[in-house]
Order: C-alpha cells, then sequence, then structure tokens
C-alpha cells in the first residue's frame, strides 16, 4: 500500500515489552499506522532515562526513523511560575534543542501524533519557533489531567485517600489545570479517547462557546487476544491482582493489602494473593504480608490468568479505559471490581460478566464466596468469554482512528 502522507509519532518513553498502560497504547498504534502512513519516532525521554531509551530504541523496527532527544530542562519554579501565568502546566514537555527540531521539521510531516497530554507542550514549543506549522497536531490521551487531579482530590474528601502535600497540590491546581486543558485542547485538530465517557468530559472541558473544536474520536484499547487462549478451569484458589504498589496509585495497593486480604487469609488460609505489575516488588514497611507473592513486572500474564481462580480491580477511579478489566474478561477469569472501572468497558453487564463491590466488607464477601464456590466461578468465566468475544481488537481500534484521520479535511 503506497504510503502518501507523514506522521510524526511522539512518546515520553517508549518500552519493548511495554511496561505501562500508556506505553501499550503506544505500542500497538505505532505498529498499526505505520501500515497507512510514513511513521517516524521521537523519543523525549526525562533526564536520567535517556542512555535507556536509546538502547531501548534500537529494539524498534528498523524500517522506523527513530530520534532520541532529550527533553529541555528548566527549574521546578519556572515550571509552577509559567502554570500560573498560563504558559504551560508544570506537566508540560519542554520542547529539545534547535538543531534537532531542524532536522525533524525537514521531514515536512502531516501530522503529528502527541502519545499523552505531556507531549503537546513539545508541539507548542516548535511552532513558537517557526517550525511544525504545516503540520495537523493529534493527542491520544486516556483521561484528562485535570479528571485526575479532580478525582484525587475527591477521593480524599471521601477518606478513601490520605491528605497530603501531593492530594492538597491536586486540588489547589484543579481549575488551574483544566483551564490549560480548555485552551491546548483548541489548538489541537484531533484527540483520541477511549471511552464515550472520556469524550465526554473532554468536550466538557472545550465548552460550547469556543469556535475551535477538535475532532474527537473515541476507540477502545483492543483487548489481549493471547489472554482469550486461556483455559479458565477453576483457577488454584489464588487471588490475582495486578497492581501498583508505588506511585500514584499505590494508596488503593495498601487500602486492599491492609484492610481487605488479611480478612480474605483468615477465611482462605490456603489462598495466596500474586501482585504483579511494574513496581510491585517491594511494599511499604507495616502491610501484612500473610498469602502476598509479589511477582513484580509480568511479561507473559496467561500464566498468571491461568492458575487465578479471581480477579480483583479494586480500583475507585473511573477514568480513561482500565485495561485490567479488558484483561481479565480476554482471559474468561471471574472478576470482582468496583463499579468505577467496569463502566469503563462497553457492554459489561454487573452481575452476569463481572461481580461489583465498592466497600470492604464487600469485597472481602465477593471474593471469599467466589472462593468457595467453583461452580459459580465457571459460570461467571462462560458468561465472560461471551463478551470477550465481541470487544474490540487493536486492530479494530486503530482502523477507527486511522480512517478518521485520513477524512479529516
Amino acid at each position: 500500500m503506497e504510503k502518501s502522507k507523514k506522521l510524526l509519532f511522539i512518546v515520553s518513553s517508549f518500552n519493548t515489552p511495554p511496561k505501562q498502560g500508556v506505553e501499550l497504547v503506544n505500542t500497538y498504534y505505532l505498529d498499526y499506522f505505520r501500515k497507512y502512513f510514513d511513521v517516524d519516532l521521537l523519543i523525549m525521554p526525562f533526564g536520567e532515562e535517556f542512555e535507556q531509551q536509546k538502547l531501548e530504541a534500537k529494539k524498534i523496527n528498523s524500517d522506523i526513523s527513530v530520534f532520541v532527544v532529550p527533553e529541555n530542562q528548566i527549574s521546578g519554579k519556572k515550571k509552577v511560575w509559567e502554570e500560573l501565568t498560563l504558559v504551560a502546566p508544570t506537566f508540560f514537555n519542554r520542547g529539545i534543542d534547535e538543531e534537532s527540531l531542524e532536522k525533524i521539521d525537514a521531514n515536512n510531516y502531516d501530522w503529528v501524533w502527541c502519545g499523552d497530554e505531556r507531549s503537546i507542550g513539545f508541539v507548542q514549543f516548535a511552532k513558537k519557533l517557526g517550525y511544525l506549522n504545516f503540520s495537523k497536531v493529534a493527542v491520544s490521551i486516556s483521561e484528562a489531567s485535570s479528571v485526575i487531579y479532580g478525582y484525587t482530590f475527591l477521593e480524599v474528601l471521601k477518606g478513601k485517600r490520605k491528605f497530603t502535600k501531593e492530594t492538597l497540590s491536586h486540588g489547589i491546581r484543579f481549575p488551574l489545570v483544566r483551564l490549560h486543558e480548555k485552551l491546548f485542547f483548541q489548538d489541537v485538530q484531533f484527540i483520541h479517547v477511549q471511552t464515550e465517557l472520556e469524550k465526554k468530559r473532554v468536550e466538557n472541558i472545550i465548552g460550547k462557546s469556543t469556535s475551535k473544536k477538535p475532532l474527537i474520536v473515541a476507540a477502545p484499547n483492543g483487548k489481549n487476544t493471547t489472554l482469550q487462549e486461556v483455559d479458565y478451569v477453576g483457577g488454584d484458589g489464588s487471588v490475582l491482582y495486578f497492581a501498583q504498589v508505588t506511585g500514584p496509585r499505590a494508596a488503593e495497593s495498601e487500602w486492599f493489602l491492609k484492610k481487605v486480604w488479611p480478612k480474605i487469609f483468615a477465611q482462605h488460609p490456603e489462598s495466596k494473593l500474586y501482585i504483579a505489575g511494574t513496581g510491585s516488588t517491594t511494599v511499604s514497611e507495616g502491610i501484612p504480608m500473610d498469602g502476598v507473592v509479589l511477582c513484580g513486572f509480568v511479561e507473559n500474564m496467561a500464566d498468571l490468568y491461568q492458575r487465578a481462580s479471581v480477579a480483583v480491580v479494586p480500583t475507585f477511579r473511573g477514568t480513561g479505559l482500565i485495561n485490567r478489566v479488558v484483561d481479565a474478561i480476554a482471559a474468561k477469569c471471574p472478576l470482582v471490581a468496583t463499579r468505577e472501572v467496569m463502566e469503563t468497558v462497553n457492554g459489561l453487564e454487573f452481575g452476569i460478566h463481572a461481580l461489583e463491590a465498592r466497600t470492604e466488607d464487600e469485597f472481602v464477601s465477593t471474593i471469599s464466596t467466589l472462593l468457595s464456590d467453583k461452580e459459580m466461578r465457571m459460570k461467571l468465566s462462560e458468561q465472560a468469554s461471551e463478551l470477550a468475544a465481541i470487544l474490540p481488537t487493536w486492530d479494530e481500534s486503530g482502523q477507527c482512528i486511522v480512517d478518521a484521520l485520513q477524512l479529516y479535511k
């Protein structure tokens, strides 16, 4: 197929295999876009990650031109000042050296694809210096940053997260970050989100009064077809939890490990809780570890799902599309999760494809009941399989985006 248009794909990091949700999305779309566009990849790592990203770049398909250029560094105080004066939010990329920028601009890209909100900062930096002026700009986001800030502070008010300097900062900065997003969303031509709910949230941020409205396309993350090959037979009595025990979602892991798991283990002392995911190799002091197995990053998730009797997603933030829900459904593993995360998956019915829990006691009773009732687990697994069959693949999601980009005028 002749590729008549050029696309610059921008990311902050790129690992093979992907280690974060945003890397997973970017990996699949980069590969799919290559079928229709002449694609180059720009990786702009943070500080110390530069050398590691140069090594990762060598693993990428040889028919892609890859630029690995460190991001410009400015002081934290200057970032705060620029956020307050509506120049750029603190999390924005601050651009790269102008010599590298000239080389990139010489390729005359039709589209610049930003793999996250952060990368929009690079585009704004380039355009201020007179580069990329003829390129249309697209951005892919799992959720708007202001939505995350708002949810974080709301969780504090509801007592689900601790009051810290970080959570206070999120509450104070929420309206300011939302205003930044309103401004820079108007400067892009195309926004990809993962769910219809996120599309509505972005539309609300942009508002109805502005005349500059980007095309917003909702295309969900594709299912992991490898996990569909898992032959669920009831599991070995273990519980599987893909978690962040450090970082922005560590609070939910700590809550589950301190409040929920000990009660389950007391009722099922033969059971194991397998915690997997990037960073899940250590936990904070004071967390009970009876029956807990820390797996760290796991490349072959199918092995864990084959073993598990139940999967859990105790997340109270329903933003973006929660890959862990889709993965459990694809693997036909009985799932216990909150309503918020299950609502991010189209077609998922509570009590049919997965079981809902909201409180400490509900998680304990629902998981314990499933561990004791194999017949119930097998029925849930069969019903999850029916949903998994109709969930979109990555190719279907990618084609939805490509069609919209090619038709954009």
